[in-house]
Formats: structure tokens, sequence, C-alpha cells
């Protein structure tokens, strides 16, 4: 489970937008949004 940094709800995955999601994915991170309060983010991939 993933939660927000911001308030620490739930977040899921979302869709890349644009090429910094692009490159931000090729060096292993991906966007999430929190369900709470829409704070967009991005982690790196857990191993």
């Amino acid at each position: 489970m993933v939660y927000c940094p911001m308030c620490s709800g739930s977040a899921k995955r979302v869709a890349r937008h644009g090429w910094k999601d692009f490159f931000l994915h090729l060096m292993g991170y991906y966007p999430f949004r929190c369900t709470l309060c829409h704070h967009r983010f991005r982690l790196r991939r857990r191993t």
C-alpha cells in the first residue's frame, strides 16, 4: 500500500504525463495521486 506524504491517505498509481514523467520512469520512479487530498507525487519502484 502506498501512502501520501502530505496527508497519509492512500494513493493510487496514475498515468504518466509529459517528458518529465517519461524520463523519471526510466530512472525507476512512478507517479501516484492521493485519493484524499489529490496531491500528485512520485515514488521509486520497490524491489
